[in-house]
């Protein structure tokens, strides 16, 4: 899923068509599967330079960040899923668990359990970059002799995909916050329990 073409193309809020398209131009090179790169990596950029040489879809985005006009808010809707998700497992559990729901309160539950997702995305994007820069370092010592450096190659895909999984992260995170900001608009009230004969009520 794209996250933001600027960001993905490398080129400033803005920047002209020419420099879009040489920037596309460059890093489509870099990123082909057929020079060592990676599909993902390519339709990305592919996908982000559509977006800012179409007119109307680069206005979309600037002003709210719609990238897809039949998919008004992707983001919105995966964050909509996931809360749907978490509360239909909660729900579950307290059939097939000793957990009453009036023990639980879903959406406290819901944002301590966004926020430690999030958390996960940080602690993995803190660790993806942390490789990123140990292969950068040992390709500035890689030297060869062979007019094809089908290593360098082997490796900058490697590396390239490794930038493609910390993208994915932070397209994670702002589903995340997404959900955050939807379960602010809601409480859920729980009713004193009534322990009668042995089972809750």
């Amino acid at each position: 899923m794209i996250d933001d073409p600027y960001e993905i193309l490398g080129v400033p809020e803005d920047a002209s068509d020419d420099d879009i398209n040489a920037a596309y131009k460059e890093k489509a090179r870099k990123a082909h599967p057929d020079g060592g790169g990676s599909a993902e990596e390519f339709n990305l950029i592919k996908q982000a330079s559509t977006i800012l040489l179409d007119p109307e879809k680069r206005r979309r985005f600037d002003k709210d960040g719609i990238f897809d006009e039949n998919k008004p808010n992707n983001i919105m809707a995966t964050a909509m899923q996931r809360i749907t998700m978490f509360f239909v497992q909660s729900i579950q559990a307290t059939l097939t668990q000793t957990l009453h729901l009036n023990q639980l309160d879903l959406i406290q539950g819901g944002n301590a359990f966004f926020d430690l997702e999030i958390q996960n995305c940080h602690k993995r994007i803190f660790e993806i970059e942390a490789q990123i820069k140990q292969f950068e370092k040992a390709l500035s010592k890689l030297k060869t002799k062979r007019n094809k450096d089908v290593i360098r190659n082997m490796l900058n895909h490697h590396v390239s995909e490794l930038k493609g999984n910390i993208i994915a992260q932070r397209n994670e995170i702002r589903i995340y916050d997404e959900a955050k900001l939807i379960l602010k608009d809601y409480t859920f009230e729980q009713e004193p329990s009534l322990y009668v004969r042995g089972i809750y009520r």
